[in-house]
């Protein structure tokens, strides 16, 4: 994108270390969802109060993710249906720095992220046995019968804020492979605001508000599902499909459903 390594330049960095003062694996958070022309306006007011995180110079990092599910789909449906309590397992690989994490990743019924972690080796289509005894302690399925169904792909950069105890991530350049075919989203821009005790009337909140950006509760692994299994039940992602493709067409529309 045009212009967005210079206004990160503009911002003063952050090692990893710093930034794991914030890791908030057990944390609140609140998603928004708009057109990538509007990310660099954003920014601009972003320069004083945050750092970015900054690895060997490096400001945009490409991640990989792969989204294991059962074979009826327990996590896709929880989502789905709007089930309060639910997980997501997948690997993640952080291609820039070389490491693969297998993660558990739970929203809770008090709204509350909770992740858990295992270092691994490499992302793999098979669960280890190590893996699977990993899931066994935190999700009372049996993780043998769990498969790989999606791919995701996209970069993304993180803002940090050690004073407000805040991280705010961006993720762009978004693809997914699945079920035999593969998507895009250039277009599209997905900031998650992180927190230990979510403050509605902080800063970064509050300009997005200025900036007509409004909460979303879009996830990456039910669009991206959505989107390339099309025999799926989908009901209640229609909406976010929807919003999507206004946001395409519509640089200046945001997304805004529950």
């Amino acid at each position: 994108m045009n212009g967005l390594d210079e206004i990160l330049k503009q911002h003063d960095p952050i090692s990893l270390t710093e930034m794991n003062q914030v890791s908030f694996l057990d944390r609140k958070d609140i998603k928004f969802v708009f057109h990538i022309d509007r990310l660099i306006p954003l920014l601009k007011n972003t320069t004083g109060p945050y750092k970015v995180l900054t690895i060997k110079d490096k400001r945009l990092f490409r991640y990989k993710t792969l989204y294991f599910d059962t074979p009826d789909m327990k996590f896709y449906f929880d989502h789905h249906n709007g089930v309060r309590s639910r997980f997501k397992v997948r690997y993640r690989e952080y291609i820039d720095t070389a490491q693969t994490y297998l993660e558990i990743k739970e929203k809770n019924n008090r709204e509350r992220t909770i992740k858990k972690r295992l270092l691994t080796g490499q992302m793999q289509e098979t669960l280890s046995q190590r893996d699977i005894d990993f899931i066994r302690k935190y999700i009372q399925i049996e993780p043998g019968n769990l498969n790989p169904v999606l791919l995701s792909l996209f970069t993304r950069f993180t803002l940090v804020s050690l004073n407000n105890k805040e991280r705010i991530t961006f993720d762009i350049n978004l693809e997914f492979e699945g079920y035999m075919r593969k998507t895009e989203f250039p277009f599209l821009a997905i900031c998650e605001v992180k927190q230990e005790k979510m403050f509605p009337a902080g800063y970064f909140l509050n300009l997005l508000k200025s900036h007509k950006i409004f909460p979303s509760n879009l996830s990456k692994y039910g669009i991206g599902t959505v989107v390339l299994n099309p025999l799926i039940k989908q009901n209640l992602f229609k909406d976010r499909l929807l919003t999507i493709n206004k946001i395409k067409n519509d640089p200046g529309s945001y997304y805004s459903a529950s």
